[in-house]
């Protein structure tokens, strides 16, 4: 939003600038179509000088877009990762996991959306992640030969989580419009 208030600042002062230039006597008009060409190295400056303004704002935004959607997808890829591999767990402590990973989606998808888009951490969410947490833990009593692997991505996800919320502020004020349905945890 600060970037689109800075390009139609910019533009409304160069209006102004060009306008004032174009319809004032401030310059001889005479001299300047006597001069190599006329007006045309003018017009090509500010052009160039403009596009290369509009090129820097677009290659901005793209580039968070892009970090944003890498997050968000090693976030979800990272997820279904931990969903298919609990699922070798003893089933305890499978249903606990596989219902905090169901309940994560569903509070991110559903209600939350607008704390990420804000940058912000949701309590909600946050006991979610403490709860996964607390029940991967629970996994070195019963099968300790399954903990580094599942901590492994569980790091992973929290890693990109941590990207997705650095990247949202500035970018997500169009995830509104991005459909969430996916069926890979239902």
């Amino acid at each position: 939003m600060k970037l689109a208030k800075k390009l139609i600042l910019f533009l409304v002062v160069f209006t102004f600038i060009f306008y004032f230039v174009r319809t004032s006597d401030a310059y001889n008009t005479e001299i300047l179509l006597a001069d190599l060409g006329g007006v045309t190295w003018f017009y090509s400056v500010i052009g160039t000088t403009f596009a290369m303004l509009a090129a820097f704002a677009i290659q901005k935004e793209w580039t968070e877009w892009n970090s944003l959607t890498d997050a968000v997808r090693g976030e979800v890829d990272g997820l279904e990762q931990l969903y298919l591999w609990s699922s070798n767990f003893p089933s305890k402590i499978k249903e606990r996991i596989h219902g905090n990973i169901k309940k994560y989606l569903a509070l991110i998808i559903r209600e939350k959306w607008q704390h990420s888009a804000k940058g912000e951490r949701s309590p909600e969410v946050e006991d979610v992640i403490t709860d996964l947490n607390a029940d991967i833990y629970h996994i070195f009593d019963e099968a300790p030969e399954l903990m580094p692997t599942t901590f492994a991505l569980l790091s992973n996800i929290l890693g990109h989580r941590s990207a997705r919320l650095h990247t949202a502020p500035s970018t997500c004020r169009r995830c509104s419009k991005i459909p969430f349905n996916s069926p890979r945890f239902s």
